[in-house]
Formats: structure tokens, C-alpha cells, sequence
């Protein structure tokens, strides 16, 4: 990449917000997924992105509305980072309970599985 692409790229990068993972977990989408991996790694179709966790709460109000499955959103997990932990010494240990890293990954492109 040519130095004046990367360094433009970097400044984007730095300017970008904080943000979450929103993983449901339900049939065929297990709990462990959010937990289990060292390195979390999602790509995602960039019409997926939300700027706010109210407008997450709309949409899943509206996945919800009228829904007949069972079990279909049975767990809700919001990954904004490394999990953070420290015991009774306050020693800070990350990736106990999840992955050590998360790295999201926005397309273009409708994602076809």
C-alpha cells in the first residue's frame, strides 16, 4: 500500500468510534460462540451497522414483533472488547471470560451464506 494510502487510512482509523458486537446466540448459534475463541473475528454486511444501541433496541423489537419460534434471541451478547477481569489484588487479566481480541470486519457486499 503506498504511504500516502496508509497514512490516510491510519488517521481514519484513529478518528473511529468505539464500538459493540451484537451476537444472538439461539438454533444453530451457540452461547460458547461469544465466549469460547481466543480471537473474535466478524464480518459483517455494512447495512447491519446501527449508531446507537437504541436503534439496536428497535431493531430487535421489530425482529421480535410477532415472532412465533421459540428460543429464537434466547441470549443477548454485546462484545465491546476483551473481556476485562481483576482479582482481589487488582491484577487486571484479559480474556477469561472471552475472546483476548475482537476484530469486526464491515463489507459492501450482502454476505451470502
Amino acid at each position: 500500500m503506498a504511504r500516502p494510502v496508509r497514512a490516510a487510512l491510519r488517521e481514519k482509523i484513529a478518528a473511529a468510534e468505539i464500538g459493540s458486537l451484537v451476537l444472538v446466540a439461539g438454533s444453530g448459534r451457540p452461547r460458547s460462540t461469544a465466549l469460547l475463541p481466543p480471537y473474535h473475528v466478524a464480518i459483517f454486511d455494512r447495512e447491519v451497522l446501527v449508531e446507537s444501541l437504541e436503534q439496536t433496541g428497535v431493531f430487535f423489537e421489530a425482529w421480535h414483533e410477532g415472532q412465533a419460534e421459540p428460543g429464537r434471541g434466547a441470549a443477548v451478547h454485546v462484545i465491546t472488547g476483551p473481556s476485562r477481569t481483576a482479582d482481589i489484588e487488582l491484577t487486571l487479566t484479559r480474556g477469561v471470560h472471552g475472546p483476548k481480541e475482537v476484530h469486526a470486519i464491515f463489507v459492501d457486499a450482502p454476505i451470502r451464506g
